[in-house]
């Protein structure tokens, strides 16, 4: 394994790539943000205009059927009138919970890493894992791989480890997620027809995540990259760590899902802020997940879209298709602002300096002569 080098002895060519990623990361946020503030707009707009047509009807309807489409349109300029106005409070605590998402989150990858007896200390890996949650905003999923692998090096960390742990972390989460999003619209709206398409969905998103079924994957992926001396050293995923996964994940995505129900108490148009139904909170579960693996598997950055489209198609018949995608919008906000906050927190306290690798079990064999290659097979797949 290399030696350990500081920053400033680097070459130019690397601090060049270093900067590019980070202005690439920088250029990504902000169109997810100007998108949805676009989009906010737009369905301000088309609120207006809803309200001129039921005012022109309004004028051509026969007395006695005019009080429901008054109703309506009060209900419209309602919604209108508060459609910029969120509580701050709400707002604030859905942040919190996302963030607490997010370091959860985190720390599984941390324990990942140290499940591979891979060096890092917890603060720097931390902080690599907010800066990558940025990555995922530019075109590519690999280039969360590309941050997070590459700002390890320093540590004394193994490109193959490194890469696998990212791999576990990210797929983990995407299962846990698609089961969690089952069993909660399931319990939110038990339908005796849809069942059996529950289990099943339940079924196969949890199936790829045993560690039988995951190792044999690793495996396949590795074969053509490493020999078998090589895949030896990297450790398969035992049932302790499948264990772990879920008592550290699941708890994080119900925060997720804490922060898309108090993102609607946000909003005084939904006029939610009284219900605290636990109903109410366990759909907000099983949305924020479903949204979060439908966004995950389409492949655009962040999601962008999709997320916001399944928020409004599952809240819709609660609060209207105007409400709905106004608090799938200010959900994307809530989740942009937290990660930049936690980024920036990140950025603000300085990383540990690398140093002597700590010893953290049993030694891995040398991998270096081909993890590069097994790296780009991994993030060559999708997940």
């Amino acid at each position: 394994m290399e030696s350990n080098r500081s920053s400033s002895s680097k070459p130019w060519w690397w601090k060049f790539i270093q900067w590019a990623i980070f202005l690439m990361v920088i250029i990504g946020f902000a169109q997810a943000t100007r998108h949805a503030i676009n989009e906010l707009y737009a369905q301000q707009a088309a609120l207006d205009q809803k309200i001129s047509e039921l005012e022109s009807q309004i004028t051509l309807l026969p007395e006695p059927s005019r009080p429901p489409v008054q109703e309506e349109v009060r209900q419209l300029q309602y919604q209108r009138q508060n459609y910029w106005r969120v509580d701050s409070l709400p707002i604030l605590i859905a942040m919190l919970c996302y963030a607490i998402t997010m370091t959860l989150i985190g720390y599984y990858w941390f324990r990942t890493l140290r499940y591979f007896n891979q060096p890092a200390p917890y603060w720097p890996t931390h902080r690599i894992f907010m800066f990558g949650q940025l990555a995922k905003y530019i075109p590519g999923k690999a280039m969360v791989f590309v941050v997070r692998v590459g700002m390890l090096r320093p540590y004394g960390v193994q490109i193959v480890p490194a890469t696998v742990s990212v791999f576990m972390e990210t797929l983990g989460t995407i299962g846990i997620a698609a089961a969690l999003s089952t069993g909660f619209l399931l319990l939110h709206q038990p339908d005796p027809k849809h069942i059996w398409l529950a289990l099943l969905a339940f079924v196969g998103a949890v199936t790829p995540t045993l560690p039988p079924i995951f190792n044999i994957a690793l495996r396949f992926l590795l074969r053509k990259k490493l020999g078998a001396q090589e895949q030896a050293g990297i450790r398969p995923l035992n049932w302790s760590h499948f264990l772990f996964g879920w008592y550290i994940i699941a708890p994080a995505l119900c925060f997720a899902g804490l922060s898309l129900f108090f993102t609607l108490k946000a909003l005084p148009a939904t006029n939610l802020g009284d219900n605290w139904s636990p109903f109410l909170i366990i759909g907000c579960i099983g949305t924020a997940c479903l949204a979060a693996v439908l966004g995950f598997i389409s492949f655009l950055p962040g999601g962008a879209g999709v997320r916001e489209l399944v928020i409004m198609l599952l809240l819709e018949p609660l609060i209207g298709g105007p409400m709905a995608l106004a608090v799938a919008i200010w959900f994307r906000l809530v989740t942009l602002g937290s990660e930049l906050l936690l980024a920036a927190s990140a950025a603000l306290i300085g990383p540990t300096k690398p140093g002597k690798p700590i010893s953290a079990g049993k030694p891995l064999t040398a991998l270096d002569s081909a993890s590069s290659a097994a790296a780009d097979s991994l993030t060559s797949h999708p997940h």
